[in-house]
């Protein structure tokens, strides 16, 4: 949504404050942006801990959430690539 918006201000301004309405949305976003990472990251951390003790250790019982193949497949993927 605030990509969205910051794309009609940004649009809707006049060609000569274009640059100062760029820099105010690209910094909202970013302020969004880190604060929704902050939010979800330790989710995301205790699901990859949880997903990666469950494929190496045929003990340990966790049921992942059903309907998640492409979301398992995108974090096999992602940990190869930067884990």
């Amino acid at each position: 949504m605030c990509l969205f918006m910051g794309a009609v201000l940004i649009n809707s301004t006049p060609r000569l404050f274009r640059f100062i309405s760029g820099y105010v949305v690209g910094w909202t976003c970013y302020i969004l942006l880190r604060r929704v990472a902050v939010r979800c990251l330790p989710f995301v951390e205790e699901r990859l801990i949880k997903t990666v003790k469950l494929k190496t250790d045929p003990n340990y019982e966790w049921i992942p959430p059903v309907g998640t193949d492409q979301v398992d497949k995108s974090l096999d993927i992602v940990r190869y690539r930067f884990l």
